[in-house]
């Protein structure tokens, strides 16, 4: 009991009743998030940690922006160190990325070649070594998917109402104002959002504060997500966004006319409207008229009038897409026979 009274001693001032009301929505998302946060694994050097090695250790954690920041080291082999940052996401390669290039770019690693190993893990090849950058839990701004795909509509609605007119990066010095002048736009740059995700993109940015700047990992979320938004805006300057009831309904609708998961109809996580068109009202299709509601989207990217359909996944989850889609058709596999061909006509 004492770690709750903990807890609520240190977040009460976050809810508005001095506690999470498991009835609002806000406060149940609110409670998820601070939990989530709190959710770290912990780990322990391994022994006969090279000396070169402990010396970069020493040499991070002497460093002004990563004070004793470096929890561990683990020798998972004799030339493959993995060396533990304190507030570096466990999940997020990407961020570990970013945070081995700023160690190298900063002196604090050897210089070398970044390289993936069989398993796309990012790795330093230097001195002989293979030097994994790990973290020891979810970090303060990593996203779920509300957020991420949430930011991405933020940022297209910001850049819409002129926000950012250099189109810059976030940065350490210029992330502050960046997210200031963002939020001063006010609702407007939620539009097209489901109320579960605009109260999750609200909560992200209350985590931002006067140390975020300096954070690789920040960094390098707001970027991923504003790269995405940038895309999109250069091709779709006017468009409308929508990821809220008119979006589930069409991918729900598209779903059960296929028979099939909606991701595996429509991949899009987003969907964006271009131009004045008209969307069939999704209850009153019938079983044959998935090919109507498929008629409203755009057939290539940069085609309008019509509804673009967005995936916002990365490039290395596409692959099983169509590979869960085929085994739809594979053939049953008896024992002793060669199998038959998938079960796909020349049309399919």
């Amino acid at each position: 009991m004492k770690v709750f009274d903990k807890f609520f001693q240190q977040y009460s001032y976050k809810f508005d009743k001095g506690y999470p009301d498991m009835n609002n929505a806000q406060d149940v998302l609110l409670l998820e998030t601070l939990l989530d946060q709190l959710i770290l694994f912990e780990v322990e050097d391994s022994e006969n940690i090279p000396d070169d090695i402990e010396q970069i250790r020493s040499t991070i954690n002497n460093h002004p922006e990563y004070k004793d920041k470096v929890e561990a080291v683990v020798m998972k082999t004799a030339k493959r160190p993995f060396i533990y940052v304190k507030d570096v996401s466990a999940s997020n390669r990407n961020v570990r990325l970013e945070i081995t290039k700023d160690l190298i770019e900063k002196g604090l690693l050897p210089k070398g070649e970044i390289k993936q190993d069989s398993k796309g893990a990012y790795y330093l090849n230097a001195d002989g070594y293979e030097i994994y950058i790990k973290g020891t839990g979810k970090d303060k701004y990593a996203t779920n998917t509300d957020q991420k795909e949430g930011l991405v509509v933020v940022f297209y609605n910001a850049l819409k109402q002129g926000w950012n007119k250099n189109q810059d990066p976030f940065n350490k010095d210029n992330m502050s104002p960046l997210l200031s002048d963002l939020v001063s736009l006010g609702d407007s740059i939620y539009s097209g959002l489901g109320g579960t995700a605009k109260g999750q993109v609200k909560l992200y940015f209350e985590r931002f504060d006067e140390e975020s700047p300096s954070s690789k990992s920040a960094q390098s979320v707001l970027n991923d997500n504003l790269s995405s938004a940038l895309r999109i805006f250069e091709d779709y300057p006017e468009g409308e966004m929508m990821r809220g009831e008119t979006f589930d309904s069409i991918k729900s609708q598209q779903a059960q006319k296929a028979g099939l998961k909606a991701d595996k109809v429509n991949p899009g996580d987003i969907f964006l409207k271009v131009g004045d068109i008209s969307i069939p009202p999704t209850d009153e299709v019938d079983v044959t008229g998935l090919e109507e509601l498929n008629k409203i989207f755009v057939n290539k990217w940069g085609d309008k009038p019509g509804l673009v359909a967005i995936s916002l996944k990365g490039e290395k989850a596409q692959a099983g897409k169509a590979k869960s889609f085929l085994d739809k058709f594979k053939p049953e596999k008896i024992e002793g026979q060669v199998p038959d061909e998938y079960n796909l006509s020349k049309k399919k």
